[in-house]
């Protein structure tokens, strides 16, 4: 089962896709977690090898048990205040990052900001809903992303929990 799922990697994934993930997210990834044991062993300066940035406070579905209100004005954080976050965030050896929000792809932004970091690997947590074709290929165009879509159970699980009608 394992041989079959890498060999269906390797045949079917981008390969600049594929690559980029390998580079960012696994060498990077675990240099990461070299350099903050390395930190807390010698320092005892705590700064995650992760981090997880939420961008926005906004959404399109109304998901029970999220905190997001959608009903409140939408706040994003600025392409400038992002890309500080991880220039800083990259001086300390980190590479990877979770985008959250809301709903991470409402970020007018989005694509900018994950453009700027080509060095880096993000997993973006979203409801799936805005994953568009277009989405799609800049996302495999771009390489160091990859979409975590949430998903509640069956379809009728689904539209109950995310307050919406096919919703999966």
């Amino acid at each position: 089962m394992i041989f079959s799922l890498t060999s269906r990697i390797v045949r079917t994934v981008d390969p600049v896709c594929l690559a980029k993930i390998g580079w960012n997210f696994g060498y990077k990834g675990a240099r990461s977690v070299m350099q903050f044991k390395k930190r807390l062993d010698t320092t005892g300066e705590v700064f995650p090898p992760f981090l997880y940035l939420s961008i926005l406070n906004s959404c399109n579905l109304r998901c029970q048990g999220c905190w997001v209100d959608v009903d409140k004005p939408r706040e994003a954080l600025k392409l400038d205040e992002l890309n500080k976050i991880v220039h800083d965030a990259k001086r300390r050896g980190n590479a990877f990052f979770g985008v959250l929000g809301g709903e991470p792809f409402m970020h007018p932004e989005l694509y900018d900001f994950l453009a700027s970091h080509p060095d880096c690997y993000f997993q973006l947590f979203t409801n799936g809903q805005m994953i568009t074709p277009k989405a799609a290929e800049t996302l495999r165009r771009l390489g160091n992303v990859t979409p975590l879509v949430s998903v509640e159970g069956s379809a009728t699980v689904s539209d109950e929990r995310r307050g919406g009608k096919d919703v999966l």
